[in-house]
């Protein structure tokens, strides 16, 4: 499961799990997206436009915050969440909701933007992150 982040950041998505689908061809990819437009974040719109309905399971998370908050999800969002083998999230806002998380097996992509993530991560604003808890 594949937890997306911006508009315009969700192309890359798409290639990556294009990318993801040839070399690990059985397995079952989920891309999830924000249930309703939260600063830049991709919903359900942006990702149709893309073409991830075609690509891979599509899922809208139905939370209208800047995160994965997983509390305000949709129960089928919550249940793809707890039985996905590997969830890759991305962005800062879903590392601050899924930090610290009743699951393991997260990979968490992202650049810090503020001090209060680098102190958590002990790095450096700019940094750019890929830590799997």
């Amino acid at each position: 499961m594949i937890l997306g982040d911006n508009v315009g950041e969700h192309i890359f998505d798409y290639m990556f799990i294009e990318v993801l689908q040839e070399l690990y061809p059985n397995v079952n990819y989920t891309y999830m997206v924000r249930g309703k437009p939260i600063i830049n974040d991709v919903t359900i719109k942006e990702a149709k436009e893309a073409g991830f309905d075609t690509l891979c399971n599509l899922v809208d998370s139905g939370v209208d915050t800047p995160g994965f908050a997983y509390n305000r999800a949709s129960k089928e969002a919550q249940d793809l969440f707890d039985t996905a083998d590997l969830v890759i999230s991305k962005g800062m806002g879903n590392y601050e909701c899924l930090t610290p998380s009743h699951r393991k097996n997260i990979c968490f992509l992202l650049k810090v933007k503020c001090q209060v993530v680098g102190n958590s991560l002990n790095k450096e604003i700019g940094d750019i992150i890929c830590k799997i808890d």
